[in-house]
């Protein structure tokens, strides 16, 4: 979101636009990152918010025990980076401090005014830990001096060593090294394996966490946020503690696949913990880090593919494989015939999966998970394969200059020049190279081709050209692609484009906050992109 700054009266005053823009509700784009440390807690009429250092603000509805859409840039937020958060019960404003600024939001989900530190004359540096409130003021506290703000624009009044009114509101405190465990937690008992040892939380798989910040609710439960993301709720009854996850364990997506629940994993890196599960509908993460979970070695996951009783992850290390029923992870590497590394593509037909590496092709069985040797496979034995697809009883294959079709029933490899009609592509046909994606909808198939997208119709067995190059808005790279209708959604390095085949329009989304979209799903009227800057939602329909 742009901020205008405005000088009246010599005020100064923000003006907040709609997020992304006025094209928008509110959460249209909703964005979902790891959240790094729980950073600070506030409690409000229906939410419990708490700030988190990498994924915005996330929301705990407090009669519905549900988390809902978490509050990020796609809402206005000039950073993902939540300081403090504070919800002031007096105005019903939510506050936030990054590290750029303070910002507030009198509808607590958009519409985010922003006041940088620069503007208030402070040093970049300048680092809020708490809020409160007072009677006529909201107060922000660097853990020196504290910042005297107008409760309703915001503005600077002063920086004082202590507060001139009583402070009758506060945000969760945050610990650094002088964190003592209170009196009322030492009879509450931690679920699922956690324990808590003198300042810190263990992980049943021995795991050191270090409690960041808590806060009692007016109900009388507890939360507790840790360095790394875990939240743990204290119910007073029970007198038990239980641990929850929000966000996912990458923030650099890959793959994607799957209606509900979605599975979602990517390169392996610093923002790359593991493998993430969401369940859209209730806006729960299941989480398994690469670290904690037996038979999961780290690796880049670039594929995926769910079956009724396993979860197949191609990576640079082979293919992880996840048994349902089982709750068991295992590896096959290339002892199992997959001839080369890494593994980029698989597709399932009824009794194997055909997979598509850096050396060729290969077909294991899903029973057995070995290898069925056949005359293709020793046919393409150094191709680099970017996508492979079953399609009734033909596989498709895509490399850097390779469109082919394998008819298994004839045993024979196919160019796709010399496959069905391809007149109407006329010379195009021997200039289209850096075959990416292969996408199917019903009768029709979809290839990227470099700046490109082309079609075949199984029903008229004839080739279609969407559109050429130069009609593209922008100079890109395309990494994804999904279709739905008469709708083309293309995925590129540089954002996402939507293209109209009936009217031969395009909408262009180049919101910053988007990156790099590398593979994209649609379910209903969301689709969900899988980023370099994590997992993000947009409702599509939103203008149709």
């Amino acid at each position: 979101m742009r901020l205008r700054k405005i000088f009246l009266c010599g005020l100064l005053i923000s003006i907040a636009l709609p997020q992304p823009d006025n094209r928008f509700d509110i959460y249209d784009w909703v964005i979902y990152k790891q959240p790094g440390t729980i950073q600070s807690i506030s409690e409000g009429y229906n939410y419990i918010y708490f700030g988190t250092e990498n994924g915005g603000i996330w929301k705990f509805h407090r009669y519905r025990d549900t988390f809902e859409e978490p509050i990020t840039k796609a809402q206005g937020l000039t950073s993902e980076c939540i300081k403090a958060v504070f919800f002031d019960k007096d105005t019903g404003y939510l506050w936030a401090a990054t590290e750029k600024g303070i910002e507030y939001s009198y509808s607590r989900d958009g519409n985010w005014y922003s006041h940088s530190f620069d503007e208030y004359i402070l040093p970049s540096q300048t680092n809020i830990i708490q809020f409160g409130s007072s009677k006529n003021y909201v107060w922000a506290y660097t853990g020196t001096t504290f910042l005297k703000l107008d409760r309703t624009s915001g503005i600077l009044l002063g920086t004082i060593l202590a507060p001139d009114e009583e402070i009758t509101q506060w945000s969760s405190q945050k610990y650094f090294f002088d964190f003592r465990v209170p009196t009322e937690w030492e009879h509450y008992l931690f679920a699922e394996g956690w324990v808590l040892s003198l300042n810190q939380l263990i992980s049943p798989s021995g795991e050191y966490y270090q409690i960041i910040t808590s806060l009692k609710e007016s109900s009388g439960r507890i939360w507790i946020g840790s360095d790394n993301g875990r939240l743990f709720y204290g119910e007073k009854q029970m007198e038990m503690f239980y641990p929850l996850s929000i966000g996912p364990v990458t923030d650099d997506v890959v793959a994607l696949v799957g209606k509900s629940p979605i599975h979602i994993a990517g390169r392996y890196n610093t923002n790359v913990k593991g493998i993430s599960t969401l369940y859209p509908d209730r806006i729960e993460f299941d989480n398994k880090e690469y670290k904690t979970t037996l038979n999961m070695n780290p690796q880049s996951i670039s594929s995926i593919i769910d079956m009724d009783e396993e979860i197949w992850y191609g990576s640079n290390q082979g293919i992880l494989v996840y048994n349902k029923k089982q709750d068991f992870w295992r590896q096959l590497g290339q002892e199992r015939g997959i001839p080369g590394l890494p593994v980029t593509s698989m597709s399932t037909d009824t009794s194997s999966v055909w997979i598509g590496t850096s050396k060729g092709i290969s077909r294991l069985l899903t029973a057995t998970k070995r290898s069925i040797p056949g005359e293709v496979e020793e046919l393409l034995h150094d191709l680099y394969v970017n996508d492979i697809k079953v399609i009734g009883e033909t596989i498709w294959i895509v490399s850097d200059y390779y469109l082919l079709i394998f008819d298994k029933a004839n045993n024979q490899l196919i160019d796709f020049r010399n496959y069905g009609n391809t007149d109407s592509l006329g010379a195009t046909k021997n200039l289209l190279k850096k075959f990416r994606k292969i996408h199917v909808l019903g009768d029709r198939i979809y290839i990227t081709a470099e700046n490109r997208v082309i079609k075949y119709s199984m029903t008229t067995k004839t080739w279609t050209l969407l559109f050429q190059p130069e009609a593209i808005p922008w100079d890109v790279n395309i990494l994804s692609l999904a279709v739905s209708d008469e709708w083309c959604f293309i995925g590129t390095n540089k954002g996402l484009l939507r293209y109209d085949r009936e009217y031969n329009l395009w909408d262009e989304y180049t919101f910053p906050f988007i990156g790099e979209v590398r593979d994209m799903v649609i379910r209903g009227k969301y689709l969900w992109l899988g980023t370099s800057n994590g997992l993000i939602k947009f409702n599509w329909k939103y203008d149709l």
